[in-house]
């Protein structure tokens, strides 16, 4: 998942060569018993990933930062609050942070993952979840 986005989609924004380290993620639990929440979601660089990222976002990571967008990965079923804030000083005191909530659900792909059909024709299909690295069948 792609979090951020541009403001001119044709032209560079100036916010693409802001530094934004202070993205930070906090679990929702809804849980009666006790326990520690587990991470449901994390932050995956955009160098270690096949997006295509603009040059400004690397040299920001190689630097140790964050810039405007980053990606999240979904690790296990859960809700989770994404923020985050500008790393100046001038900024960070005056701009409230902007928050998301991020809902990760089960992994869940169609068998096959697409098709063409003529009108009125019709597709067996069938549902299969990837859970700990398995592939389960859903059955109806």
């Amino acid at each position: 998942m792609l979090l951020g986005r541009k403001i001119c989609p044709k032209k560079k924004s100036f916010l693409s060569f802001l530094s934004f380290s202070r993205w930070t993620i906090d679990n929702i639990v809804k849980r009666s018993t006790g326990g520690s929440a587990a991470e449901n979601i994390r932050f995956i660089s955009f160098r270690d990933s096949t997006y295509a990222h603009e040059e400004s976002l690397r040299q920001i990571e190689a630097a140790g930062g964050q810039g405007g967008k980053v990606l999240l990965e979904g690790i296990r079923t859960g809700s989770s609050r994404v923020a985050v804030r500008p790393v100046s000083g001038l900024y960070s005191a005056r701009v409230p942070p902007a928050e998301v909530n991020v809902m990760v659900v089960a992994n869940l792909y169609l068998v096959p993952g697409s098709a063409y059909i003529m009108l009125g024709a019709t597709l067996a299909y069938k549902a299969e979840q990837i859970k700990s690295n398995k592939v389960a069948h859903l059955e109806a």
